[in-house]
């Protein structure tokens, strides 16, 4: 356990802990992706100061596509490696 810790902090020393939250758009057997940066990925973006995950994943896909979707579900994450994002299953 010791070393895990110790590398669970050297790592969060290097890198900036950035809160964000994103979706799983579906439309029946459909599912919304975008591609940027030369790879395919689902819509997400960081989340505003109070705001809720899943009310971050409704406002960037929404203002990134520009169609109303509503949020289903929604999976925090398990924080003991210090990670800061969560996923909702939202529809279109």
């Amino acid at each position: 356990m010791k070393d895990y810790d110790a590398a669970k902090s050297y790592l969060k020393n290097k890198f900036k802990v950035v809160r964000a939250a994103g979706g799983l758009v579906r439309k029946k057997d459909r599912v919304l992706m975008i591609y940027r940066m030369k790879k395919w990925d689902l819509p997400k973006g960081k989340r505003e100061s109070g705001e809720r995950s899943r009310a971050t994943a409704v406002r960037e896909v929404e203002d990134a596509f520009g169609i109303p979707v509503v949020a289903i579900a929604t999976r925090e994450p398990a924080n003991d490696a210090g990670m800061s994002h969560s996923a909702s299953t939202l529809k279109a």
